[in-house]
Formats: structure tokens, C-alpha cells, sequence
């Protein structure tokens, strides 16, 4: 009988030893994964820096590598307003790609600058998490012949899984369809790039 008793307590001692390892475990992994809030503008909100790239390409007949393509890439500085509209932002935008010159010693003039107009610029955020932005870009005064002119690009935005204290996303990932406003029919510059808090 106490071989029995033995064996039991053994066992319990095991079974007890694994139902707290699993619940130590669980307990953790519950306390990492965080349900994200119902999305909504609100949660898209203040300065944001984003990089943005683009390959744009020309096409051939028939197709040859290299041949009419471009890389662009900029830096824009958004702020989005919480509510589904923009305070501001700006764009600058590598002038190389539009003048297939080497830039310059001077930084400032190797660059072409836009201004978000915040009264053709808002965004919507549906619960998912997914924003739609139409950003209205102005060139500014002074800048090169060579640049885009104004243009308007449609951006589709994905808020990433967490947020801050105010309830605030720190950073997304977005995918646009005409960055720099290059897109005709016979062009095609899809871009994509993230932005940080």
C-alpha cells in the first residue's frame, strides 16, 4: 500500500510541477499579446517622419532592363490631425531622377520641396486598423524646372499592432499609388514606405 501511496505522490508532484510550468507560460504569453483598440482616426494622430521610395519605369518594346527606370525616393513630414484631416506637412523629394544629373555640393538645391495643403488632404481609419489617405502636395516657390509639379497621391495605410499611453500609433507602413504624381499611361510609379513617431 505505501508503494502505491508512493507512486501517487510522485505522480501528483509531477502533474502539479507541469500544470504550473504551463500556467507560468500562459500567464505570460497572455500578458505580451495585447488586444489592439477598435481603430479610428483618433488613433493616427501628430508628427509623423516618413521615408518613401518609388521605382518608376518606362515601358519598352521590347522590355530591356535599366532602360526607363527611375528611383525615387523622399522624406515627408505629415501631421495628421486626429480627426481625419492634416495640420501641415512637407515633402522633399530627390531632384537626381528628374534631371539625370549627379547633384551638387549644395544640399539644398539637390532636393525638390513640396507642402501638404491641408484643406485637399484627409484620411479615413476603419476598424481594421486600415487607413485611406489622399495627400495634396504643392511645389514650393524657387525649386528647380525640373521637379514634379503639384500632385495628389492616394496612400493606403496600415496602423500598426500597438500604440502609446494616448492611444496613439508610433509607427505604419503604407503603400501608394502615384508618388510624386508621375503616373500616366505610359508610367508607372507605385511606391511604399513607413512612418515613425
Amino acid at each position: 500500500m505505501s508503494k502505491r501511496q508512493g507512486l501517487a505522490s510522485k505522480l501528483l508532484t509531477v502533474l502539479g510541477g507541469a500544470g504550473l510550468a504551463i500556467g507560468i507560460c500562459a500567464a505570460r504569453a497572455s500578458a505580451q499579446a495585447t488586444i489592439p483598440p477598435p481603430w479610428t482616426v483618433a488613433n493616427y494622430a501628430n508628427r509623423y517622419v516618413c521615408n518613401v521610395e518609388s521605382t518608376t519605369s518606362v515601358p519598352t518594346t521590347p522590355p530591356v532592363p535599366g532602360v526607363g527606370q527611375n528611383y525615387f525616393t523622399g522624406v515627408m513630414l505629415i501631421n495628421p490631425n486626429g480627426r481625419g484631416g492634416y495640420q501641415g506637412g512637407s515633402l522633399l523629394a530627390s531632384l537626381t531622377p528628374f534631371t539625370g544629373v549627379a547633384p551638387t555640393g549644395n544640399a539644398l538645391v539637390n532636393f525638390c520641396a513640396y507642402s501638404l495643403s491641408p484643406t485637399l488632404s484627409h484620411y479615413s481609419v476603419n476598424t481594421n486598423g486600415i487607413a485611406a489617405e489622399i495627400l495634396t502636395w504643392g511645389l514650393n516657390a524657387g525649386q528647380n524646372a525640373s521637379c514634379a509639379p503639384s500632385f495628389s497621391m492616394t496612400n493606403s495605410t496600415m496602423l500598426r499592432n500597438n500604440s502609446t499611453a494616448n492611444n496613439v500609433v508610433p509607427r505604419t507602413d503604407f503603400t501608394t499609388d502615384n508618388f510624386l504624381g508621375l503616373h500616366s499611361v505610359t508610367v508607372n510609379d507605385p511606391g511604399h514606405g513607413y512612418c515613425l513617431k
